[in-house]
């Protein structure tokens, strides 16, 4: 929200155009590097395909403090040995009901700055058999440090969720490329 009380949607900036089209120049800002979420979306493949197989493999993709965040309960690692117990644990009670890997469905990347990101993933939890065992979405926060790109918390997310914001992504670059794009407003609100 502005100091005019106009969101910043709707506030002209230099010679007439929208503040939002206009590029962020600040360091940090803007654009978002195609290399750095190439790197992100390869650092989960690898995770995913470690978390079937080597729970500590998939701990080392983790920074820390780490957070998981569940319906029901909130968890916090302190080091990368807790992170391994707690993948252990979660494949042993997967491979019970017969796990055998899982399959990204649907990947998005949202830039926070030039060290931060979202990875909103969907994915199928497969059986040894190839049937399907369940559906699944999380939000992962990535950032990057000296050591690369790690995840510092995993959230639980509806699949619907992801799915629609999948889904209007593809309906916006669909629209972009017919040439019929439309600036969305969206209402003023405080921001604390």
């Amino acid at each position: 929200m502005t100091e005019t009380g106009r969101s910043p949607s709707n506030v002209q900036g230099a010679r007439g155009k929208h503040m939002s089209d206009q590029k962020d120049e600040r360091p940090g800002h803007g654009a978002a590097d195609p290399t750095d979420e190439n790197a992100i979306h390869e650092a989960y493949t690898a995770y995913a395909e470690a978390f079937a197989r080597e729970p500590a493999v998939a701990a080392a993709f983790w920074g820390q403090p780490a957070l998981n965040v569940l319906p029901h309960q909130v968890r916090a690692f302190n080091t990368s040995a807790e992170v391994s117990d707690y993948y252990a644990d979660a494949l042993a009670h997967l491979k019970l009901r017969g796990y055998s890997h899982s399959r990204l469905k649907a990947r998005r990347v949202e830039m926070l700055n030039s060290t931060t990101a979202l990875y909103k993933a969907t994915f199928t939890r497969i059986k040894a058999d190839g049937t399907e065992l369940e559906q699944s979405a999380a939000t992962y926060l990535f950032h990057k440090s000296a050591d690369g790109w790690k995840m510092f918390a995993a959230i639980a997310t509806d699949v619907d969720k992801i799915a629609a914001d999948n889904l209007g992504l593809d309906l916006a670059k669909s629209a972009a490329a017919r040439g019929k794009t439309r600036r969305l407003r969206t209402p003023a609100r405080r921001v604390i």
